[in-house]
């Protein structure tokens, strides 16, 4: 009898742990593939579940009155025991959601605030289903056509590239008859002509319309559209002295990475041991005076150096002593708006 009891006694305690183990892998588990599915506010968003990983999301956002962004951060994060997750982009914003069934999954995308520019906090919810993504129409690539209005085009016969007071107020300058070799790529060329046209203070007025070369770079995306930010001129034939054979519009280029020291001679570096970490900076267009911050792995709290100014053309180093390991992100400011950006770790 005392052994009867002994075996259904051991009978209970398996059935009571093999019950604790149905009910641990009664949590929800997700299917494996491509989930896609769309925020409250209409935009796309889309993963992969892959060994209990969600990997490669891709979620658009409206950061405020700071137009529409895409995430863009290859890399995977675990789905933990409730079925919740949350991946962090690199520039700030994150989606988070969980699972409350095989094929559903519930969340908010987020895009934190930041003051630099001033970018309000948003806040959305999403829904998202096991599912191929929609084709999602690739972005048009555009150029300024009008400073002033900012029409786009692609392609244009015309381009003023600039409002007329930043140039000088005694002049006209435009492009026109414009035939574009490429368009669309990293780099747009085309030819054409330029007009010039130069008032003098008696009242007479000098014309001239040489040939001109074009060059468009640095895409940049704003909404539904890729834009041609940096233009490159140069004239062949008579040029009104008033005028330079050869130029550029656009924003200035900066030059900016993080490395592990401060060395001049230190490359370019994602991953670096705890100790000084040099943070490096350039300008090619003009000297300026830039802000450098760097966030910490919580988050909680970054240090700024405000105030240095970078002669053009010259390679500047600031640097911290981070003992802290983890994710930093170095953030690069000139007059108040953000010039760029570069993600690395501090391990042992």
């Amino acid at each position: 009898m005392r052994l009867v009891g002994i075996l259904m006694a051991a009978v209970a305690l398996l059935s009571m742990s093999g019950g604790a183990g149905d009910a641990r892998a009664a949590g929800v588990v997700p299917v494996e593939g491509i989930w896609t599915g769309e925020t409250q506010a209409g935009l796309p968003v889309s993963f992969e579940v892959k060994e209990g990983q969600v990997v490669n999301a891709r979620f658009r956002f409206r950061w405020g009155f700071c137009e529409t962004f895409d995430s863009a951060e290859p890399k995977s994060t675990p789905i933990d025991a409730s079925g919740s997750w949350k991946y962090l982009d690199i520039h700030g914003p994150w989606m988070q959601g969980t699972f409350a069934a095989p094929d559903r999954v519930s969340g908010t995308v987020v895009a934190p605030s930041r003051s630099t520019p001033g970018c309000p906090l948003s806040e959305v919810t999403f829904v998202a289903a096991p599912g191929a993504p929609a084709p999602v129409a690739e972005p048009k690539v555009r150029v300024v056509v009008e400073p002033v209005t900012g029409a786009l085009a692609e392609r244009p016969s015309k381009i003023s590239p600039y409002e007329k007071f930043e140039f000088e107020a005694t002049s006209d300058l435009y492009f026109y008859a414009l035939e574009w070799q490429s368009f669309g790529g990293p780099v747009a060329r085309a030819t054409g002509r330029g007009y010039t046209r130069w008032y003098f203070l008696n009242g007479g007025k000098e014309v001239k319309r040489p040939h001109v070369t074009l060059r468009l770079s640095r895409l940049v995306r704003r909404g539904a559209n890729l834009v041609y930010t940096r233009l490159h001129f140069a004239f062949d034939g008579s040029v009104s002295p008033h005028f330079p054979r050869e130029g550029s519009f656009g924003p200035p280029i900066y030059r900016h990475y993080v490395a592990c020291g401060p060395s001049p001679e230190a490359r370019p570096f994602h991953v670096c041991p705890p100790g000084k970490t040099g943070f490096f900076f350039e300008s090619s267009a003009e000297t300026v005076d830039y802000t450098v911050c760097v966030t910490p792995p919580d988050r909680r709290k970054r240090e700024c150096g405000r105030g240095f100014e970078a002669e053009k053309g010259e390679l500047y180093t600031d640097f911290l002593d981070l003992r802290t390991t983890g994710r930093h992100l170095a953030t690069w400011y000139v007059k108040g708006e953000k010039v760029g950006s570069f993600a690395f770790r501090i391990a042992e």
